[in-house]
C-alpha cells in the first residue's frame, strides 16, 4: 500500500513538473513575439508597376468557377448540349432536339446580326432547296418517295454540317467570354467591387 502512494505522489510531482516547464515555454514564446504592422493600399493607391502586378497575380479572380455556366443553360434552352470544351478538342456537344428544332429556336431567339442566326438561316435555305431539288412534280414542299433515299443521304450531310458548325460558334462564344473575364478591365473591376488592398507592391493583402 505504502508502495503505491509513494508511486501516485512521484506522477503527480512529475505532473507539476511537466505543467510547470509547459507555462515556462509558453511564457517565453509570448515574450518573443513581435508584431509586424503593414501598411496597406486600395488599388488606386497603388505605383503603375504594382497594379500591373495586382492584375496579373488576380487574372484568374473571375473564372474560379464554372463561369461557362450560362453558355451551358444557353444551349440546353436552343436544344443541345454542351458536353465538355478545351483549346485543344474545341467544343463537343449533342442534339437534345431534332436539328430542325435547333434552327427554328435559333432563329427566334438570336438576333440577325449574330453568326449563329446566320447558319440556321442558312441551314434553312439549304434544306428548302434540298427538298426542292428531290420534290414531287405536282409538290415541290413534299419529297418525291422515289428520291427519298438520295434526299436522306443529303440531308445526313447537311445536318452533319450544321452541328458541326453550331459547336464552332459556342466554342467561339465560351473562348470570347474567357478572354473577356480575364480581360485587365474586368480583373480591375472585381478587385474595386470587392474593396482588395494590397502591400505596397501589389500583392494581396
Amino acid at each position: 500500500m505504502l508502495k503505491w502512494l509513494l508511486s501516485c505522489v512521484k506522477r503527480v510531482v512529475w505532473g507539476l513538473k511537466v505543467l510547470r516547464f509547459g507555462y515556462w515555454k509558453t511564457n517565453k514564446y509570448l515574450e518573443n513575439m513581435r508584431t509586424i504592422e503593414t501598411k496597406v493600399y486600395s488599388f488606386n493607391e497603388l505605383s503603375d508597376t504594382a497594379k500591373e502586378n495586382a492584375i496579373r497575380n488576380l487574372s484568374d479572380i473571375n473564372i474560379s468557377f464554372d463561369w461557362w455556366d450560362y453558355i451551358y443553360d444557353e444551349a440546353k434552352n436552343t436544344g443541345f448540349k454542351i458536353n465538355s470544351f478545351s483549346d485543344r478538342d474545341g467544343c463537343d456537344i449533342s442534339l437534345i432536339w431534332d436539328i430542325e428544332d435547333v434552327m427554328r429556336k435559333i432563329m427566334v431567339d438570336h438576333g440577325e446580326s449574330c453568326d449563329t442566326w446566320l447558319m440556321a438561316k442558312e441551314y434553312q435555305d439549304d434544306y428548302n432547296n434540298l427538298v426542292a431539288k428531290y420534290s414531287r412534280k405536282d409538290n415541290e414542299d413534299i419529297v418525291d418517295e422515289d428520291k427519298i433515299d438520295e434526299f436522306d443521304s443529303e440531308l445526313d450531310e447537311l445536318n452533319e454540317e450544321f452541328e458541326g458548325r453550331l459547336a464552332i460558334e459556342y466554342m467561339a462564344l465560351l473562348s470570347s467570354e474567357y478572354e473577356y473575364q480575364t480581360s485587365d478591365e474586368v480583373v480591375i473591376e472585381s478587385i474595386l467591387v470587392n474593396d482588395y488592398e494590397f502591400t505596397e507592391d501589389g500583392v494581396l493583402a
